[in-house]
């Protein structure tokens, strides 16, 4: 997972829940804390300088 840092991502647009509002926006993932084997908390910055903490699996890797 780990390998993940410094990759675009986009986050899901049909998140039901986005504190951050950026369903469908794209990202850099800046950090990861895993929490276990299946799941982390993934820190995405966007292109407008927002940095957001989305849970593992609600984005896709571009």
């Amino acid at each position: 997972m780990k390998n993940l840092i410094g990759k675009k991502v986009m986050i899901d647009q049909f998140l039901t829940s986005d504190p951050f509002n950026k369903r469908g926006e794209k990202g850099i993932v800046i950090d990861i804390k895993i929490i276990d084997e299946d799941s982390a908390d993934v820190t995405i910055e966007f292109e407008d300088g927002v940095i957001g903490v989305y849970e593992y699996g609600t984005f896709e890797i571009l």
